[in-house]
């Protein structure tokens, strides 16, 4: 698990996961934050049919109709999009 971005700074933050364990060898900013331990089966049960390209990233500028029209907006054009509605902090 990661945030693409920064960091935790701007408070509309993407948060996403990689299957790809090679992150350290990229050129773009991911600050991890968690690694899934137990349950995997639910992470590769995620839609990932939209692909790398569907958002295009806030350096493409392709974000601003998401944040304008927020969860519409995503339901409307992403439909299968998958949604965390609740997520703890395990000691």
């Amino acid at each position: 698990m990661f945030v693409a971005g920064r960091g935790l700074v701007y408070g509309g933050e993407n948060v996403a996961a990689s299957f790809d364990f090679g992150l350290t060898d990229t050129h773009y900013s991911f600050v991890p934050f968690g690694r899934v331990v137990q349950g995997m089966e639910v992470a590769d049960a995620l839609f990932d049919g939209y692909g790398e390209d569907a958002g295009g990233g806030i350096r493409a500028g392709k974000q601003q109709p998401v944040f304008d029209g927020g969860n519409d907006y995503l339901k409307k054009n992403f439909p299968k999009l998958d949604y965390i509605k609740t997520a703890r902090v395990a000691k």
